[in-house]
């Protein structure tokens, strides 16, 4: 427990590219002169084909540079006990892609601290999705053992709660309505954050952006979705060709800033083996062409900020298009 009644928060993310899912609570406490706030990136395991652990990663030097990194080895949360714990991961052992490590699963957070939080590292088109989409990030180990998960919206927490008292019982109702709410997402503020104006663009990508009399080429993120390169693989594969060679024709006046789902790689080895060399293959000799830019870097909202509209699969990127006001246009593999 906190010392003279200070207390001691932890932020366990385990991906930096997913730091913006609680980059700005963290800004909250740590100007809490109260609250001793730490951020301590947690390792994480690939996952092959049969569901066994790979190699190890920790992403510790990837956040941004005026983020203080604690060790995790050097850290013992359980003798530490903090007043509050947060976390980005609710699957435990229940993602095929990805695992983080066994220590820092729900279970021991819940019992090493008086208040895990859960917010989730993506967003959901609160309008649309129904009982068997929200089923499968409702039902995780994040939301039954944190005591309390922040989401998106009231409509996403009734879902949530629908789905949850469906599933266990319409008894454990009062319980779940306790445990979730409804505050919005820090992805949101974080894209909504005014020092966006102020982003600094690499020289590289600049060139790209900035016509010879000076104008400025429209931006194009491209975002190549999860969900839709598993579904659809090889037909996803001849999208992407597609979409490369248009926007390659028309350089002169837009720029594609191409923009992978960062578990992509690591999916594609554990679970479509076979489109795995395809897609490296059409990565690498896009970003060898220099044409136009890809972005696999942590910085999300630096991506959205110097966008002008986004193309790709359904993803958080197109909520987080939407809340920044820019023009949406989804993604049909099965338009060649």
């Amino acid at each position: 427990m906190g010392v003279c009644n200070r207390k001691i928060v932890f932020f366990l993310p385990y991906k930096a590219s997913m730091w913006d899912s609680m980059e700005t609570v963290w800004r909250a406490a740590e100007k809490d002169t109260d609250t001793d706030a730490f951020v301590m990136p947690i390792p994480y395991y690939d996952k092959d084909e049969n569901g066994n652990l790979g190699d190890i990663h920790w992403e510790g030097k990837l956040f941004p540079s005026d983020v203080p990194i604690v060790d995790y080895k050097r850290i013992n949360l359980q003798a530490i006990h903090p007043d509050m714990i947060f976390i980005h991961n609710p699957y435990d052992d229940g993602n095929v892609i990805t695992s983080v490590d066994s220590e820092y699963y729900c279970g021991n957070l819940y019992s090493w601290t008086d208040m895990l939080v859960y917010i989730p590292y993506f967003v959901l088109n609160d309008k649309y999705y129904h009982y068997n989409t929200v089923k499968k990030f409702a039902n995780t180990s994040g939301v039954v053992y944190a005591h309390k998960t922040i989401l998106q919206s009231e409509q996403m927490k009734k879902m949530y709660i629908d789905t949850l008292a469906d599933l266990y019982g319409e008894d454990k109702r009062v319980f779940f309505e306790g445990k979730i709410v409804g505050w919005g997402s820090p992805k949101f503020d974080k894209v909504l954050a005014p020092e966006l104006s102020g982003i600094s663009i690499p020289a590289a990508w600049d060139k790209l952006i900035i016509k010879e009399d000076g104008s400025r080429r429209k931006v194009i993120l491209y975002n190549i979705a999860l969900a839709e390169m598993l579904e659809f693989r090889e037909r996803t594969i001849e999208k992407i060709k597609r979409v490369l060679g248009i926007f390659k024709e028309n350089r002169d006046r837009v720029v594609l800033l191409m923009r992978p789902h960062p578990l992509i790689r690591t999916a594609l080895e554990s679970m479509a083996p076979a489109v795995k060399h395809e897609y490296e293959l059409l990565i690498d000799n896009y970003k060898s062409a220099g044409w136009g830019i890809y972005d696999d870097t942590p910085d999300l909202d630096r991506a959205i900020a110097m966008s002008d509209a986004y193309y790709g699969g359904s993803s958080s990127l197109v909520q987080l298009f939407e809340k920044a006001g820019k023009p949406i246009m989804i993604q049909n593999v099965n338009v060649l």
